[in-house]
């Protein structure tokens, strides 16, 4: 067409007439795959009748001065007739409640996803409903709601945010697609298969990334801006929890053993709680970090009957409920590890009680007989978690940018939920202690004596 000067690039005016299918991933995982496939189809047809139909019309159209004279034409609402209006309008406003919908059910997803997967920084979520799938992020909706009005008072009308949201699609559709051809490779597809379908979408939706980009000034930016800013705080997170894992000062449990023995038989000290529970980032091994044995040992110091070990390893699946013990040869230290899938609650206080009462009923763990009790006959006595906060050291030894990360991680966490409503022990007995975060090396400091 010699009106086509730009080639390719006009595939970016007509993109958005091929979304809508990345939403299905969201509400597969909403309402279930059995419903996606009963109702696309009828969907599928419905559109196909719908562009046609507008194509038909348009082409009808060309050359009518009156047509072609009305400002922003929408074929769409130009082809009903007068007293069909209303009904379009109807049509149109609940295909945009839909579609909003999708966006904040997705959202919600993802984050909660990205949160146990240790991407995102702990927040708040609430399930209103029986199933794990239906949640809500009070945070995150505060944001989509403050994002969403800002840039409906940017853009004012739907065809200047073509651009931004066009751009945000194509960016997806690619991801999807190496995303696929990944976990093709994983589960054991030919490589040549998993190769000829990264080729054939990646040659498409290259195509509509190509015409996207040209409208990067054009409203594209505000797309990626919002894009940079996530991954912006995914890196800090992830970042920093490399740092802390690679450079904390870690101890071998059982050379404590003795000591904790001694506490644990010493009556001259009362007892702090019957059970103490940390909470640890990491547990390999007998090794876990120095700042929960000194904790116990050189604060206050924490007589127990048991001293609980717990860390939650987030596993692949969705819906893995599983735990591992080790007591070191002891009747009072319980060191557990829970595997939890990524869209399973972290109720950790009930999955204690479970735990302590399998341990009792095996005769791995001594009965706690409680006198004073609602419940008679109680066996189990009281917990007390212990949260230990931590607050960058300035004797640490670390390297400028890596102490930008740590910074900036702590500054985010503190704008996050509580850990107590994170592992659901909210209606526990927590107590906060404060620790300095040493990474790597300490700086040494000499004073010199003034003679007065």
């Amino acid at each position: 067409n010699p009106d086509n000067k730009m080639g390719v690039f006009i595939l970016g005016s007509i993109f958005l007439a091929t979304t809508g299918a990345e939403a299905l991933y969201s509400d597969m995982g909403h309402v279930g795959k059995k419903n996606i496939h009963f109702s696309w189809p009828y969907v599928l047809v419905c559109l196909m009748l719908n562009y046609a139909g507008q194509a038909a019309w348009i082409l009808h159209a060309k050359g009518d001065v009156s047509i072609e004279a009305i400002e922003n034409l929408n074929p769409f609402f130009q082809i009903l007739p007068d007293g069909w209006m209303i009904f379009g309008v109807a049509f149109a406003t609940v295909a945009a409640v839909i579609a909003s919908q999708a966006l904040i059910s997705g959202s919600f997803t993802l984050v909660s996803e990205a949160i146990k997967l240790k991407l995102l920084p702990r927040m708040r979520i609430i399930y209103p409903g029986k199933s794990i799938g239906q949640m809500y992020i009070p945070a995150i909706n505060l944001i989509l709601w403050a994002a969403c009005s800002v840039i409906v008072l940017t853009f004012r009308t739907s065809s200047h945010m073509e651009a931004a949201y066009g751009l945000s699609i194509t960016v997806t559709m690619l991801m999807t697609t190496f995303l696929l051809y990944h976990y093709l490779l994983q589960n054991g597809t030919s490589k040549i298969v998993a190769t000829l379908m990264l080729v054939f979408f990646g040659v498409l939706e290259g195509f509509f990334f190509i015409s996207s980009v040209t409208k990067f000034f054009h409203g594209g930016f505000v797309a990626v801006a919002m894009a940079v800013i996530i991954l912006g705080v995914m890196y800090i997170w992830h970042r920093s929890n490399r740092v802390q894992e690679n450079a904390g000062q870690d101890v071998n449990l059982r050379d404590y053993l003795p000591q904790l023995k001694e506490l644990r038989e010493d009556d001259t000290i009362p007892y702090y709680q019957t059970n103490v529970v940390f909470l640890v980032p990491r547990l390999e091994g007998d090794n876990i970090p120095q700042q929960f044995v000194y904790s116990i040992l050189d604060k206050r110091l924490k007589r127990a009957k048991v001293y609980w070990f717990v860390n939650v390893e987030v596993t692949d699946e969705p819906y893995t409920e599983e735990y591992s013990i080790d007591m070191m040869e002891t009747d009072f230290v319980v060191k557990v590890k829970l595997y939890l899938g990524f869209r399973i609650a972290q109720d950790v206080n009930v999955y204690l009680r479970q735990i302590i009462h399998d341990l009792m009923k095996q005769e791995r763990l001594p009965k706690q007989p409680q006198h004073y009790s609602l419940t008679p006959g109680r066996q189990v006595g009281d917990f007390r978690f212990v949260m230990i906060q931590e607050e960058l050291s300035n004797v640490t030894k670390v390297d400028k940018w890596d102490r930008q990360v740590m910074q900036a991680r702590l500054a985010i966490k503190h704008h996050t939920v509580a850990p107590e409503r994170w592992f659901g022990i909210e209606y526990s007995e927590v107590t906060y202690e404060t620790v300095p975060l040493i990474v790597g090396e300490t700086r040494k400091t000499w004073l010199k004596e003034r003679k007065i």
